[in-house]
């Protein structure tokens, strides 16, 4: 780097340098889109977790623009800030900090909830109100309504989409009775007790294969609901 005309700005034997000039100890370094600290012996923090007050963190951002906050911070073997985003462990993080109880997260198209004690829901079938899942949409921008949602192992929401068990979903929204559905190829029929069709011959009427290319008559449904079609 020192015979090249162009001035030399990184990491190099632990030290940062800038055009050249090695930076002095104590101050908080951003490059290529990465936070590093430089701490004593004007060296960079590695494999450390160090608490930087205002002075340090002043006019500092993440890449969505979020300011960095006071608080303690966790540098890799490489002296890369360690950024949190999403769950870690049994919290949800957003740029490095710890988000309260009783909210619902979006994450890469995921929703958590965020439960009691801090922690997302695990394993858990919560009634969220309409104060929770205002503002919140599918990704075909369906709005998500106020009702019982439940949470995997790793807490999150499970997607209820076509037939599980004796009924149909839309979006995680149980689908009332009397009403011909389409889902992946095969048709399926919400009969009474909002139930799926199994093992049943029924009569569709002009109400139900309207818009379809069925036509008025019996069809017979198997024993996953799905219509025969001969």
């Amino acid at each position: 780097h020192y015979n090249s005309a162009k001035p030399f700005t990184g990491i190099k034997d632990n030290h940062f340098y800038k055009k050249d000039v090695m930076q002095k100890a104590y101050q908080l370094v951003k490059f290529d889109g990465d936070f590093y600290f430089i701490n004593d012996s004007h060296k960079i923090a590695k494999n450390k977790r160090l608490y930087l007050s205002e002075r340090f963190v002043s006019g500092f951002t993440y890449a969505d623009g979020t300011p960095l906050k006071v608080g303690y911070y966790e540098f890799d073997e490489n002296g890369k800030m360690i950024i949190h985003n999403g769950v870690v462990g049994d919290y949800f993080y957003k740029n490095n900090e710890r988000l309260k109880a009783y909210q619902l997260v979006e994450f890469e198209g995921e929703f958590y909830f965020i439960n009691d004690s801090h922690k997302i829901a695990k394993n858990k079938t919560l009634y969220l109100s309409e104060k929770f899942v205002d503002g919140f949409t599918y990704e075909d921008g369906t709005p998500l309504k106020a009702g019982y949602y439940t949470f995997d192992e790793n807490g999150k929401m499970v997607m209820l989409n076509g037939p599980v068990g004796d009924y149909f979903y839309e979006n995680n929204v149980r689908l009332k009775a009397y009403q011909l559905v389409e889902y992946e190829g095969d048709i399926y029929f919400v009969y009474n007790s909002h139930k799926l069709a199994k093992n049943t011959r029924l009569y569709l009427s002009e109400r139900f294969v309207e818009g379809t290319d069925l036509k008025v008559g019996y069809y017979e449904f198997d024993a996953d609901g799905k219509l025969i079609i001969e």
